[in-house]
């Protein structure tokens, strides 16, 4: 994947083209990004320490937050803070 989009890039770059259109893999649609930076939302549940156990973690706390009308970014900005920590056990 990061080699075709090192490739656009270039041809970008080298005007050979004049736009790129990026189509995701799984399909999925980006998310939109809030208006104003959101801080991170910290929670006291362990994160999972399995990139699945953290994966369903993010999306329930992400629909939790939608829900509340708090928006996602917030989880995320938590989650950057703790994801290092995932595997050291």
């Amino acid at each position: 994947m990061a080699g075709r989009f090192d490739r656009a890039l270039g041809l970008l770059a080298d005007a050979k083209i004049s736009h790129v259109t990026l189509i995701s893999e799984s399909g999925f649609l980006p998310q939109s990004h809030a208006a104003a930076a959101v801080g991170a939302v910290l929670t006291d549940q362990p994160v999972p320490g399995t990139l699945r156990g953290a994966f369903r973690f993010l999306r329930e706390a992400a629909s939790k937050a939608d829900l509340e009308g708090t928006g996602w970014q917030g989880i995320m900005n938590g989650f950057r803070s703790r994801a290092r920590d995932l595997g050291r056990d």
